[in-house]
């Protein structure tokens, strides 16, 4: 066959792939092409955390928004049909006597500039500024979803920098979607910072009982996105999400 007839022919099958009922936007550039999972879902996971279908991802479409607080001005980004802020919250609750910069080690805090700041769950579930909220375990489960499923999420809302090698590899993501998280670490109940440049822990408003809530945790370790519970008293980072 004639390299010319060859040409044709997969033009047609790309055309008719496209217009499948598999594929719903194509984008040309900045393009993230995921697998399709072993349960061949719609990118909802079950139990089994394997992940569903979502054959071609588009990045976010970024903006920005003005803390009225404080003037502080965040990025943010859409991803599906949710409007997220792109960098961490870095509102000072109560002249910053009750949350902290992330980044920290030991007793130092880090950089509030590049890491926003830690809260506790109670101090974290009314720091939003209004029209936007905490997310709770739902919504952030929703977020996975549409970025290709649990065990890819870390990789895709993972920051391109910043993040520990692990077993000689980069621990960065792909930054896919323009989430950006940074590893900031925690703030345990005793004052003291762990786990920067390793992990990354955002707080949901979901509690799991009085003295603990969940949170969604990345790892410069793993490609996936996971959601566990914290003493409420530990401080995380907030992402907050925009109301509908």
């Amino acid at each position: 066959m004639s390299g010319k007839y060859l040409l044709a022919i997969v033009a047609s099958t790309l055309i008719f792939a496209a217009c499948g009922d598999d594929v719903t936007e194509i984008h040309q550039e900045g393009m993230a092409v995921l697998e399709k999972g072993e349960d061949g879902n719609d990118g909802n996971d079950g139990a089994d955390g394997k992940d569903g279908r979502n054959l071609i991802a588009s990045p976010g479409t970024m903006g920005s928004f003005v803390d009225n607080r404080d003037g502080h001005v965040y990025k943010t980004v859409v991803i599906g049909s949710q409007t997220w802020m792109a960098e961490n919250l870095n509102y000072s609750v109560n002249s910053g006597k009750r949350s902290w910069c992330g980044g920290g080690s030991g007793a130092t805090e880090g950089k509030c500039s590049v890491y926003g700041r830690l809260y506790t769950w109670a101090v974290a579930v009314d720091a939003c500024p209004e029209g936007w909220h905490l997310p709770d375990t739902t919504e952030w489960k929703t977020l996975f979803a549409t970025v290709g499923g649990k065990n890819v999420a870390g990789k895709m809302l993972k920051s391109a920098s910043g993040w520990s090698d692990y077993n000689g590899s980069k621990g960065n993501g792909s930054d896919a979607y323009g989430f950006s998280a940074l590893p900031a670490g925690f703030r345990g109940d005793e004052g003291k910072f762990f786990d920067t440049d390793d992990y990354a822990s955002f707080w949901s408003a979901t509690e799991d009982n009085s003295y603990y809530a969940y949170y969604m945790n990345l790892g410069f370790d793993s490609e996936s996105a996971n959601l566990y519970n914290s003493n409420k008293s530990n401080s995380s980072s907030v992402r907050c999400l925009r109301d509908k």
